[in-house]
């Protein structure tokens, strides 16, 4: 009786066309077309007044709170270096930064975010940082209380390469550490 039951269930499945498992689709992703950020947020980076990058210890490293009551504080990480930003290259990283064809869902990484450098765009009274993570190709827009916009968070990973090249030359001297490969910024 059972072995009936089976070869029938096995004929009904057969038949089906269960016999074949459905191909697994890739997962697809809309394009992008929303802004990045907000009007106010935008209008800061492609207009600045003055931009500066800072090198910064990430949130991880064994001495950050200590060095975080002795040193000046950008984004609320404590700064290990300071340079003026020519506006050619203030000018690209904005332009990175701020079109949504720079980012895609499908370079989200499952990783600590370790920013080590931030790039901070004013104009009047108003600062957007733009805190950068080359370990995980994750970046933060945070406009300043002054502009009224959100705070966004994306993933760079479809132009880590030029952003990278852009932070490089701020700092030269660690062009070696400033990479657009993930896990090479140490």
């Amino acid at each position: 009786m059972i072995s009936r039951l089976a070869t029938a269930l096995a004929l009904v499945l057969l038949v089906a066309g269960c016999d074949k498992p459905e191909p697994v689709q890739p997962a697809r992703f809309p394009e992008r077309t929303e802004p990045v950020a907000g009007p106010r947020t935008a209008a800061v980076m492609t207009s600045p007044a003055k931009v500066r990058a800072f090198r910064v210890l990430d949130p991880f490293a064994p001495e950050f709170e200590a060095e975080k009551k002795r040193r000046p504080l950008i984004a609320g990480l404590p700064v290990l270096a300071e340079a003026e930003v020519d506006a050619a290259t203030a000018r690209e990283i904005a332009t990175l930064v701020l079109d949504p064809e720079s980012y895609d869902p499908k370079y989200a990484m499952a990783c600590l975010f370790e920013p080590r450098h931030v790039v901070r765009f004013e104009r009047d009274a108003q600062s957007v940082d733009v805190v950068i993570c080359f370990e995980c190709s994750d970046l933060t827009i945070e406009p300043s209380a002054s502009i009224g916009e959100k705070r966004t968070f994306e993933a760079f990973g479809k132009v880590a390469g030029p952003l990278s090249a852009a932070v490089a030359k701020i700092f030269p001297e660690e062009r070696r550490a400033v990479s657009g490969d993930a896990g090479t910024t140490r």
